[in-house]
């Protein structure tokens, strides 16, 4: 390379190193040009050693990796022998004047180098050889420092004679495993196999090396730590040295094991097509839970004295730490994190319980017996609780408080590791007996630690006035900034650890309870320090809770986790589940404990709010509001278990603690309703209502007008009643028979309080009059008024309550209340409830009239009558309005035009009268009563209510009638479309289709109603300015859904005789289909795709589209069938399942069509076929070339290989002329001719094996299914490149 090159090279990294634009595109044309030069090779390597800057070093570094690479081929043996020689020499001998980024990026050029040839002739003696050669130098580096072979002064274990050549050995071997794993592989440009057989093969010579090699480097080191002190002596390139071998331990660790453990699933990232095979679910590429390594790293993880050597380094590296935040506790981190890594070390590794004991008893002394026994910092200082400790560092308290956090932090994630890849079982070995009682102990005190620092943290100066003992205030400087945000993320870790001990606990109690498989004296033993423990924690939690609760409402600036969990509702479900298994664990003691705070709180809160309002007082009802918030949630959870779409059970420990009671207390004879309320299930359950009455009873008695109510408290309170009625209130008794697993049946106290018709006749209507009082008073509370009618909603969907609620005063008061709110418009009491509020009230008022089928004709009737009295008044209030609208939009050009819809109260009438309509509609589906409730219902909609549209429509085309007018107009045709949208889909699930006459036209002048507001806002683009998204989603999506419903009907309507139907009046189902689909389509833009709910509804309607009508969808404009093409093509490879699975399916169809219209003589897709002209390809070829490099380059969730596999058998059917010079053009890409001849047969097997036929029945699906399973396995690893 001569001089001006050399220039030239550097000017362009000048240029892009200080960022100029205008010359950057020039830069990078000089530096490509450079790298695809044929001597590119020995110009890189000659810069690296010559320039003297860093970034010009970096840049030929890159451009000798790329063209290493490109020109590999070029390269003979011995030159690529030389070119790997000669990066390492240079490195080695110049790793003091490179930059460490410079030598990074030679070293990873050296690793691709390395993994491009580690396939090349394996009997050569030269590339044997060289791979030899390659270790035997990082062996003789890492035993002396020098550069082959040569001597250095000091030992290897020794720190100081430590060296930079030391940290190069590390850092290539980190190099190499990094590239030949699977996860983090270099573009090569190879198949997938090919990274594959590296990997393997890397696994099996090589990986394990590397462990080796530095797990014996961490092991010298460790010798010379001073027992005494924990400290040693570090030469200037230790710390170097010792991140990089523990950084090569992780990477070794996180390796995706193929020849260890058969199940090995560290990353699974080769391991799709196997899954494809199977049929099983897509395989995420992430890690799993376990690492696997098998039994031939046994010598080396548990034999070699590997965790006692890391424990060692840590508590050195503490010390380094100490006093100031740097490099050992980077190094503490990093050993911390290689922990948490050996935590998760199983299978095959162990060879027996013995050994699986052993480790685990290691990692416990080290960690929990170890390092939390004698921490970095005491955790009230690292809780930043106090700062009263010893420090010889100035300034230092604030690093060494936070470095003493985040050993905390990680050690309780350890923990959870630790518990979730070893069992209960492991610890209860006989190796390891005795650890069981101090582990426990151990976590308990760790624990209630955190929460200590938790609650005196929240509490801070507060904690002087009534804070609860032991609770007291914290020493807390002024200039203290230390970061306690990690105690709730250790105690969620530590929830984990607790969670799989109290999960052990109940499956022991229910073996107990089984007399094939009685638990040992050991495990007896275990289970009552686990259940003893683990209530005693909840008792402790509850108390520091409730310690944070009230100084949330006295500090102003309250910083903690609650406020997380108010932006992440599923994040408190999630803890407090783990909080209720505590509970449950010793569940007497926590109810127990929760009745006694539900009994205090609730009594301060009466006394409070019974006082006449003051600044004082209303701060004293907040605090014990706060309070009674979190034990409402704790008792839910201890109580009852979430619904999940089921009616749930009474927890086994419940009816266990229930049968107990009742037990003792049989002595003093039978049981009575005032015996059963001692029962702490039922104590506890009559706490909350108690504590329900009251807050409603304040409620109605103030008309929501006491700011003194917490709504967070009614929301959450009518939550957990709701909660509880479903699990309690008249349970089923069959699921307490002897045929399920509570074996007893339901115990007396619950049974006479809850579960007996008259005392749940009372509870029901108690229950019906509270959530009156909520949405009768305080419909403003958005968010209360929904739990209220959720509560009704539970209460309605028991049969058995349903039974009752018919023959109660309450409910026909609220009844009442609903009719006469519809008819009075100046009667408020419902009036505050939302718009939806009132459609949901009605739905659950009439779902409450359903009898059962052999109900008398008289009872039946009578019901029908009460349906009739709830739904007529909102058909003539209904009637009432759209009669007034429409008659208003049709006085053009007189006085006063629009003012019906400047009127934000006859607005927000109909709005509310609409969704009653739709509430009306929904529960019309349900019941025996349901046929004539729907017919009831529909009768009275007719295409009034696209008279209603049209009549909104003209308001917003009508100028000088102002934005408030427009936009209310809007709102109009956005309930309109939801109305019709809920009217088809009740109309057409039994309607006749010759009786659907209305229902269609009513769709079909919505359509048309829509299309012209659709291009008058085309006309009018800044008509509606803001807030319109939102909207203009729903109504999308509304129109697609009312699309989806006819088509659906459709395709599943075999009743009527083609002909028929072809002569009834009006328009026919698939005219209004398609004008849907040509104003709606256009209308579904990018953005709008990535709403999930509107691409899945989308996709849907375009495969019921394709599979209902198809030789009307073939004979769409070329405008609309093109984008339609283009959308099946986006949804292929959409990352939800549906949205592909409806997109191969509407390919499937549409190929079908064709084929069958093809063999028929017809026209098929006629001119879509060919849109470009004809001899261009087809469509249909088109799509046949994107579903293969679907199948076998993308990865994808296994469960879409069957619908994609169908398309292609329906595309390959439709262009046979066509797939022959497809499949020739695709063996011919291959470059080797073994990969040729390999995928000529596989294309062979695809369509003949199995005896396959190119016909469309189910047989011959499957048989083609089979095929492509077994094409995918035999192409997909050498065909994707990477």
């Amino acid at each position: 390379m001569d001089g001006g090159e050399l220039r030239r090279f550097e000017e362009a990294c000048e240029w892009l190193a200080r960022g100029d634009n205008a010359r950057k595109h020039e830069a990078e044309a000089v530096l490509l040009d450079f790298r695809k030069r044929a001597g590119a090779v020995d110009g890189a390597t000659a810069i690296v050693g010559s320039s003297q800057h860093v970034f010009v070093q970096f840049q030929a570094a890159l451009v000798l990796r790329h063209a290493a690479l490109d020109q590999w081929s070029a390269l003979s043996p011995q030159e690529r022998v030389q070119l790997r020689r000669t990066v390492l020499h240079m490195v080695v001998e110049r790793c003091n004047d490179f930059h460490r980024t410079v030598r990074k990026q030679l070293l990873q050029a050296l690793a691709v180098m390395w993994k491009r040839g580690w396939l090349e002739d394996q009997n050569d003696p030269a590339l044997v050889q060289a791979k030899n050669e390659l270790f035997e130098q990082i062996r003789s580096l890492l035993a002396s420092g020098g550069a082959g072979g040569e001597a250095s002064s000091g030992h290897p274990s020794s720190p100081q004679a430590l060296s930079s050549r030391h940290a190069v050995a590390l850092q290539l071997l980190g190099a190499l495993v990094e590239e030949f794993s699977s996860s983090k592989a270099s573009e090569l440009g190879l198949s997938l196999a090919f990274h594959r057989e590296c990997h393997e093969s890397f696994e099996r010579a090589g990986l394990k090396e590397a462990f080796m090699m530095a797990a014996a480097l961490l092991r010298g080191l460790a010798a010379g730590i001073n027992p005494t002190t924990r400290t040693m002596q570090a030469g200037p390139d230790t710390e170097e040295v010792v991140r990089s071998s523990l950084s090569l331990l992780e990477s070794c660790l996180a390796w995706d094991f193929q020849c260890g453990d058969a199940g090995s699933q560290a990353n699974r990232t080769f391991q799709v097509e196997s899954a494809l095979a199977r049929g099983r679910e897509h395989v995420s590429l992430r890690g799993t839970a376990s690492i696997k390594p098998g039994a031939g790293w046994r010598d080396v993880l548990l034999q070699g004295g590997l965790l006692e050597t890391l424990f060692r380094l840590y508590a050195a590296s503490r010390g380094a730490s100490a006093g100031h935040a740097g490099a050992g506790e980077d190094i503490a981190h990093q050993i911390r994190q290689l922990f948490i890594m050996l935590a998760s070390v199983n299978g095959a590794v162990f060879a027996d319980t013995a050994q699986r004991a052993k480790y685990l008893d290691t990692m416990l002394q080290g960690s929990l017996f170890g390092v939390i026994a004698d921490p970095l910092v005491p955790i009230e200082a690292a809780a930043g609780l106090s700062q009263t400790f010893v420090s010889t560092a100035a300034g230092s308290k604030e690093a060494l408080c936070a470095a003493g956090g985040a050993e905390f932090l990680d050690m309780c994630a350890l923990f959870a590791r630790l518990m979730s890849n070893f069992s209960v079982n492991d610890i209860l070995s006989a190796e390891m007996s005795g650890v069981f009682p101090r582990m426990l102990g151990a976590l308990s005190q760790l624990s209630k630690s955190i929460l200590e620092g938790a609650a005196r943290n929240a509490a801070g100066p507060a904690a002087e006035s009534g804070m609860p003992s032991g609770a007291g205030p914290r020493t807390h400087d002024e200039d203290d900034d230390v970061d306690n945000s990690w105690l709730m993320e250790a105690f969620g870790s530590l929830l984990e650890v607790w969670g799989v001990f109290t999960t052990w606990a109940e499956a022991l109690g229910a073996r107990a309870t089984s007399s094939e498989d009685p638990p040992s004296a050991l495990e007896t033993e275990a289970h009552r320090i686990v259940c003893g423990a683990a209530g005693d924690l909840y008792q402790f939690y509850l108390e520091k809770r409730l310690v944070m609760a009230r100084a949330s409402m006295e500090r102003e600036a309250f910083e903690t986790f609650e406020e997380e969990f108010a932006e992440d509702e599923s994040a408190l479900d999630d803890h407090l589940l783990s909080i209720s298994s505590l509970g449950r664990a010793d569940v007497v003691r926590s109810m127990m404990a929760n009745i006694s705070a539900l009994q205090r709180l609730s009594a301060d809160l009466m006394a409070s709010a019974s006082q006449p309002w003051s600044e004082e007082s209303s701060m004293r009802c907040s605090q014990v509001a706060e309070q009674l918030f979190w034990v409402v949630l704790l008792a839910s959870g201890l109580l009852a278990d979430p619904a999940d779409g089921e009616r749930p059970m009474i927890p086994a420990c419940i009816i266990a603690s229930s049968m107990q009671f009742c037990a003792q207390a049989s002595g003093a004879g039978p049981m009575t309703r005032q015996t059963a309320s001692e029962d702490p299930c039922v104590k506890l359950s009559q706490g909350l209502l108690q504590l329900l009455q009251f807050e409603a009873e304040r409620v109605r008695g103030s008309n929501g007008e006491d700011e003194r109510i917490s709504p967070l408290l009614s929301s959450k309170l009518l939550a957990a009643v709701t909660r509880w009625s479903m699990t309690y209130l008249l349970p089923e008794r069959g699921l307490y028979g002897k045929s399920t697993r509570i074996q007893d049946g339901l115990p007396a106290s619950i049974d006479l309080c809850f579960a007996q018709p008259a005392q749940a006749e009372e509870l029901i209507s108690f229950l019906v009059e509270c959530a009156t009082h909520y949405v009768s008073n305080w419909g403003t509370e958005t968010s209360v008024n929904p739990e209220a009618l959720n509560l009704l909603r539970a209460v309605v969907d028991n049969s058995a309550c349903r039974r009752m609620l018919q023959q109660m005063s309450s409910w026909g008061t609220l009844c009442e209340a609903h009719v006469r709110s519809v008819r009075d418009a100046n009667w408020k009491p419902l009036d505050g409830l939302t718009v939806r509020g009132q459609g949901t009230l009605l739905q659950v008022l009439l779902m409450s009239l359903e009898v059962g089928q052999e109900a008398p004709t008289a009872r039946r009737e009578h019901l029908q009558g009460l349906f009739a009295q709830l739904v007529e008044p909102v058909q003539q209030r209904l009637d009432s309005l759209a009669s007034r609208l429409v008659s208003d939009a049709q006085r053009v050009g007189k006085e006063n035009v629009g003012s019906v819809l400047s009127d934000p109260h006859f607005l927000q009438d109909l709005e509310r009268v609409m969704n009653m309509y739709v509430g009306a509609v929904q529960a019309a589906s349900f019941g025996p009563l349901a046929g004539w409730c729907r017919d009831f219902v529909l009768g009275a909609l007719s295409s009034r209510w696209a008279q209603v549209g049209a009549a909104a429509l003209t308001f917003i085309k009508r100028d000088g009638l102002g934005a408030a007018v427009s936009g209310s107009a809007r709102r109009v045709i956005s309930e309109v479309l939801e109305l019709i949208e809920a009217y088809m889909e009740l109309q057409l699930e039994s309607t006749p289709t010759t009786q659907l006459a209305p229902a269609f036209e009513a769709a079909d002048r919505i359509l048309q109603v829509f299309a012209e507001f659709q291009r008058h806002l085309a006309s009018h683009p800044g008509q509606f300015k803001t807030g319109e998204e939102d909207a203009w989603c729903r109504d999308v999506l509304r129109l697609m859904r009312l699309i989806r419903h006819i088509t659906f009907r459709d395709q599943l309507d075999f009743s009527e005789n083609p002909v028929n139907l072809a002569q009834a009046q009006g328009p026919q189902p698939v005219q209004v289909v398609i004008k849907g689909v040509q104003l709606v389509f256009p209308l579904v833009t990018d953005d709008l795709l990535q709403f999930p709910g509107i691409a899945e509804e989308f996709f849907n309607v375009l495969r019921n589209l394709v599979d209902a009508y198809p030789s009307e969808f073939a004979t769409l404009s070329r405008e609309m069938f093109n984008p339609i093409l283009k959308a099946l093509e986006f949804g292929m490879s959409d990352h939800r399942v549906s949205v592909s699975r409806n997109s191969f399916e509407a390919l499937t169809c549409l190929a079908e069509f064709h084929v069958e219209q093809a063999a028929q003589g017809g026209p098929g897709l006629g001119a879509n076929l060919r849109p470009n002209g004809p001899g261009t390809p087809s469509v249909l070829l088109q799509l046949l070339q994107k579903v293969f490099n679907f199948i076998v380059f993308q990865t994808f969730d296994s469960s879409l290989l069957n619908p994609a596999a169908n398309a292609m058998f329906a595309l390959i059917a439709s262009e046979q002329e066509s797939f022959g010079p497809m499949v020739e053009g695709i063996i011919a890409s291959q470059e080797d001719p073994a990969m040729r001849e390999r995928l000529s047969r596989a294309f062979t097997g695809l369509v003949q094996n199995n005896d396959v036929q190119l016909r469309f029945d189910r047989i011959n699906r499957r048989r083609f299914q089979k095929n492509v399973v077994d094409f995918v396995n035999q192409v997909r690893g050498f065909m994707r490149k990477k």
